[in-house]
């Protein structure tokens, strides 16, 4: 989990890519690997965890500007906007990808392929609304994800070669899919 964060976090220094959005996703995205780190380590509490993923999202809405304004046209009656709420919907949602991704990491490979699913999507849709920056980062994500699954996943030389993403990982792809969506 830990080499998929630097991973990114290498492949994006060397291309140069820098806005205050993207500074603000690596620091809430800094915070969030640190928390799991720990809860490896020393099976933190899970009131710490929470705090530390609230913290994280606080960071992305508050810092990038990254939140839900709207839920779109979900009614059929034109847009919902939320207005103030919007901050504490986007925090429930950062906080529902971050603990749901974890969740699925129990089997091997389950969460890095599912995220390359999302991740893909995220590129696609990114790509046909003209998003490039976004697109890129979660290229980058996604291609720092690829030796995990390679290992996790049987192939070839890496058939009994299982390696643990730990909630350091796993948090960190769930912030990103919040961030990237």
């Amino acid at each position: 989990g830990i080499s998929i964060f630097f991973g990114t976090l290498v492949s994006t220094t060397i291309l140069g890519i820098d806005s205050t959005q993207f500074n603000f996703y690596l620091l809430s995205a800094s915070l969030i690997v640190v928390v799991g780190l720990l809860d490896d380590l020393y099976d933190i509490s899970v009131k710490v965890r929470l705090i530390g993923q609230t913290l994280a999202a606080a960071i992305m809405i508050f810092g990038g500007g990254v939140y839900l304004a709207d839920f779109g046209n979900l009614l059929g009656n034109g847009v919902v906007e939320l207005g103030m709420l919007g901050a504490f919907v986007t925090v429930l949602a950062v906080l529902g990808s971050i603990n749901a991704t974890n969740m699925i990491d129990g089997i091997d490979g389950l969460a890095g392929s599912v995220s390359i699913v999302t991740f893909g999507s995220v590129v696609v849709l990114s790509l046909i609304n003209g998003q490039m920056g976004v697109a890129g980062v979660v290229f980058l994500v996604t291609v720092s994800m690829l030796p995990y699954l390679v290992c996790n996943i049987g192939i070839a030389m890496f058939r009994n070669k299982l390696i643990f993403m730990g909630d350091a990982g796993s948090t960190f792809i769930g912030l990103s899919i919040a961030w990237a969506l």
